[in-house]
């Protein structure tokens, strides 16, 4: 059953050198199922493949989509998560997501993971975000193989890495870890969950396949470059806690 909602949805979307695929992450927002208001936040982090123009087409081609779609833009490369902490303070929704910009969600990716939030939420009163499994893909969206992440457990967060960025989740997590240590350039996601969970906060695993993560040579966590080089059957169940790093 499809739940309806007058939820706000606040999407951050950090952009570095993710030109090529920045389109595709946001038409999938615009094409969620559901009755949600979407509002969009895109950071681009002084990227060098495509000039300004290209976001401010982008802006015009999907401003009428979304509730709000603002772009802010670094004078210098800062890291992902220099551009999260410049945007927190604008987030208003109730949830937000960080979307990457080389990934790419589910049409039912907010229905799904929304009701199960909303499922979740009053069994456990602690309950703050929902994320899921979700399909490999190449540069040119062909299926790869599956992503798995695993059944939340706070003592796993604290060594490995297995949550996707793109949970949904509360807003007041993260404004109660706001600011982020700008120092961490590698493993950020999992030193985001980590500081979330310190204050006692449970994630639900929603066990679908529910976005699209994409293998190339230019993953952060250099995911793809292992996976596209794996012998083993491409169509079998990657864990992602062997493949994203962990921070210390």
């Amino acid at each position: 059953m499809i739940h309806m909602s007058d939820a706000t949805v606040t999407f951050i979307i950090t952009n570095y050198n993710y030109g090529a695929f920045i389109n595709k992450a946001i038409e999938s927002i615009a094409l969620q199922n559901g009755i949600f208001h979407k509002e969009v936040l895109i950071v681009d982090d002084f990227s060098s493949d495509f000039p300004q123009e290209y976001l401010k087409n982008i802006e015009t081609i999907y401003g009428n989509h979304f509730a709000s779609l603002r772009i802010l833009y670094n004078s210098l490369n800062c890291g992902k998560i220099h551009c999260i902490n410049r945007v927190v303070p604008l987030i208003s929704g109730q949830y937000f997501i960080i979307l990457d910009a080389d990934d790419y969600l589910h049409p039912n990716y907010l229905v799904a993971t929304h009701n199960a939030y909303l499922l979740q939420k009053k069994i456990n009163s602690m309950i703050g975000f929902v994320y899921s499994n979700c399909f490999l893909v190449d540069v040119n969206d062909k299926f790869i193989g599956y992503g798995k992440s695993t059944k939340f457990d706070s003592g796993l967060v604290t060594k490995f890495s297995y949550i996707p960025d793109n949970a949904l989740t509360e807003t007041r997590l993260i404004k109660e870890i706001f600011p982020m240590d700008e120092t961490i350039r590698t493993a950020t996601k999992h030193h985001k969950w980590k500081e979330i969970c310190k204050n006692k906060w449970v994630g639900f695993h929603l066990n679908k396949n529910l976005f699209y993560y994409r293998m190339h040579s230019k993953n952060m966590s250099e995911i793809g470059a292992k996976i596209l080089s794996s012998e083993d059957s491409p169509a079998k169940d990657n864990l992602l806690s062997g493949y994203w790093p962990t921070s210390l």
